[in-house]
């Protein structure tokens, strides 16, 4: 009786290490830099916001950017799925989403739609890495 409960936690023991290992590397993949070579140089002067200190303004807005299907004269092409094939209908809304922060003196803005990710910042740097 001992040796088949002895059996029964050495096989637990290494379907538990199985699943924290499993687990930790669909962690890391869940987490992994899905934009790798960019980078953003943000340089902001503490010193005017330290002299004169504003409030912290956030904004959020988002509109949607789908095509417009109403003209059969003008189709909207779809990608991907094979060569001239022209969409008929919408299954899912195509959203633009932005965030604006503004401490008075500097204003950064983050926009992003389902195509990827863009980074504006008014009067800064944006710089990409190439390999």
């Amino acid at each position: 009786m001992k040796k088949i409960l002895l059996r029964i936690l050495r096989w637990g023991a290494l379907l538990l290490v199985v699943l924290v290992v499993a687990l930790s590397l669909r962690g890391f993949y869940a987490f992994r830099d899905r934009v790798p070579g960019y980078t953003l140089d943000l340089k902001i002067d503490a010193a005017k916001s330290q002299a004169a200190p504003r409030p912290l303004r956030v904004g959020f807005g988002r509109v949607k950017i789908n095509p417009d299907l109403s003209d059969p004269k003008r189709p909207v092409w779809v990608a991907g799925f094979s060569q001239n094939r022209a969409a008929t209908t919408i299954h899912d809304d195509i959203w633009a989403i932005a965030c604006v922060l503004d401490d008075g003196h500097t204003r950064l803005g983050k926009e992003t739609e389902t195509r990827g990710l863009t980074w504006v910042s008014e009067g800064q740097k944006i710089a990409r890495n190439e390999p």
